[in-house]
């Protein structure tokens, strides 16, 4: 187990609530009801400022996927990144787990997606349910 501090990055983009699943936050317009990912400061739609937060699914489905093989400075390769579709939303993140295919089930979870010699970095991530679920 790393000893080194673990930082939170994109925290905003996610809720982790005691006891429960981790889940992405979207948002939606009180004014004309479109939903968007992620949550922003007015509606893209028709500029209202009056948003409401709201949880998204946290299974999902892997829409597209690559390897990394030639992974950057604080990545260990290979890695997979991709695509997956969440309460109608297409959202991009680090695929963990064994045989990635389009249309594979993913649960979100909140674990590392980066290390430095200083610090562990931790955000949302999918996971392969290979159980069907």
């Amino acid at each position: 187990m790393s000893t080194k501090p673990n930082v939170m990055i994109a925290k905003e983009l996610f809720e982790v609530p005691e006891g429960g699943d981790p889940y992405l936050v979207g948002g939606r317009c009180r004014q004309c009801g479109h939903e968007f990912f992620p949550t922003l400061k007015y509606c893209p739609q028709c500029f209202e400022e009056s948003i409401d937060e709201m949880p998204l699914s946290s299974t999902g489905a892997i829409y597209s996927w690559a390897r990394v093989v030639q992974a950057p400075a604080g990545f260990i390769g290979p890695y997979v990144l991709g695509y997956a579709d969440f309460s109608g939303f297409r959202i991009f993140g680090t695929i963990i787990g064994d045989d990635p295919r389009i249309g594979a089930r993913v649960k979100l979870e909140v674990g590392p997606i980066r290390e430095t010699e200083e610090n562990t970095y931790s955000s949302y991530r999918f996971r392969i349910n290979n159980q069907g679920g």
